[in-house]
Formats: C-alpha cells, structure tokens, sequence
C-alpha cells in the first residue's frame, strides 16, 4: 500500500505541476513520504485557489446570481410551455393559456 500511495502523489503532483516523475524524485530525493505528502497538498491547493477565489467571488455576488436564476428561469419557463402544448395537442385537451 506504501508504494502505491507514493506513485498515486507522484501522479498527483506531476498532474498539478507539470513535472515529471524524474523531476518529482529528484526534488524528494532522500526526504520521507511525510516530507512528500504535504509538498503534494500543498500543490493542490494552489491550483485550484484561482478556481476556488472566483467561486466564492460569485457567491458573493448576489445580483449577479439573481440574474442567472432569473434568466434559467425564463429560459426553462419557455421549453415548459411548448413542451405543455405539445402534450395538450396529443392528450386532446383544451391549451391552459398560459
């Protein structure tokens, strides 16, 4: 299980740095798995805190996301309707105006 969890960092930190896997054993070289691990964590974070700050930005952003909830609202509200006429059409009922 050791080993695997040190190739699966390995994988982890070559994916979110670009290194290479030569490059990551240089780097780590002589250093334990618990100087390793962390440096991996370490460098997730840092790639996903650009995603993570624009996420909170637009959580943050209440009118904006007024506007998407308005706007998908809208949208849904007509595909509903046409979709509601359709039915009504092929069931044979009178069309609810809408």
């Amino acid at each position: 299980p050791y080993r695997r969890q040190r190739q699966m960092c390995k994988e982890t930190d070559s994916a979110v740095t670009g290194k290479s896997f030569d490059e990551i054993e240089r780097e780590f070289e002589g250093q334990g798995y618990g100087v390793f691990k962390p440096a991996v964590g370490d460098a997730v974070i840092e790639t996903l805190r650009p995603i993570r700050e624009e996420a909170m930005r637009l959580l943050n952003d209440k009118a904006y996301l007024c506007s998407v909830y308005t706007e998908g609202a809208q949208k849904a509200s007509v595909i509903a309707r046409k979709t509601l006429r359709k039915v009504y059409k092929k069931v044979g009922l009178v069309e609810k105006p809408f």
